[in-house]
């Protein structure tokens, strides 16, 4: 009986956990600390809309624009898409969960786990590229684990668009496309690489990423020098050992297991095997 109701409302458990999470942003934001300095800046960004910035890549300034002409500059509306990625990111961990074979159950420990991890909390409730980042890295997780799983071929250009808006959100994309190809790689997935669909998705992506590379080209690739310059005289070194262990504390105890389990299961159990290449 309960995996007969399972499958008349796959999505259920993962909206009503998602609506949960924006409906906790949304009730706390006008409330919550002032504007931060980032959310400042996006404003401005909002005011000078460009195909790219010195430190970032549009879409930011382009969302923030969006929703400030749609629900206007307080303190709430300006946090209402951050809301939005919250709780989207959200369903799409319970997506993910189902998709590697989880049942209720893990369904439920990954939405409650991800909706209420502190350092989640924290990206979600202001606005900045991260809350877009956040959900955009863990739709491509979904998107992947289709093709791996299902051999859903058409997964990849999904993968393909949601690289591309992942990088005109945020450059960090490029760790999870090289993750992906090392991953594919180690695990002997090369035979993707013959598919159409995964060529079709990176032409999207690059399609959608060309007028922010464009700007870059025509300005003098100003974002490299700023991050040359950021690397010199702003961000301190951290080794991987040190790195790993930082994110205990923003995942919260409970997220931080649930973190290490599955990546253990993922790497060693042979259920897991479609999906390895995600480890």
């Amino acid at each position: 009986m309960n995996e007969r109701r399972e499958a008349a409302h796959p999505w259920a458990l993962g909206l009503t956990l998602g609506v949960l999470t924006v409906a906790l942003h949304l009730a706390t934001a006008a409330d919550s600390w002032d504007l931060f300095r980032d959310e400042l800046y996006y404003l401005a960004n909002a005011d000078h809309l460009g195909f790219g910035y010195v430190d970032h890549p549009p879409l930011v300034g382009w969302l923030t624009a969006l929703f400030r002409a749609l629900l206007g500059s307080s303190k709430l509306a300006i946090r209402v898409w951050p809301a939005l990625a919250a709780g989207g990111t959200v369903f799409a961990a319970c997506g993910l969960a189902r998709e590697l074979g989880g049942r209720r159950w893990a369904e439920l420990a990954a939405g409650v786990s991800t909706a209420l991890a502190p350092g989640l909390l924290a990206l979600f409730g202001f606005l900045s590229m991260n809350a877009a980042d956040l959900l955009l890295w863990t739709l491509a997780f979904w998107a992947v684990a289709r093709v791996l799983g299902r051999g859903e071929s058409s997964a990849w250009v999904l993968l393909g668009l949601v690289a591309g808006l992942g990088l005109l959100t945020k450059l960090s994309m490029l760790f999870l496309l090289a993750g992906l190809v090392l991953g594919l790689a180690v695990t002997g997935g090369w035979r993707h690489l013959r598919s159409r669909n995964l060529w079709i998705g990176a032409a999207l992506a690059l399609a959608l990423v060309s007028p922010y590379l464009v700007w870059q080209i025509l300005h003098g690739w100003p974002t490299a020098e700023f991050m040359a310059n950021a690397s010199a005289g702003k961000i301190a070194p951290i080794g991987p050992v040190d790195f790993v262990l930082a994110q205990w504390a923003p995942m919260g105890w409970v997220a931080a297991l649930l973190g290490v389990g599955g990546l253990a299961w993922l790497l060693i159990a042979p259920a897991a095997r479609p999906w390895r290449a995600l480890g």
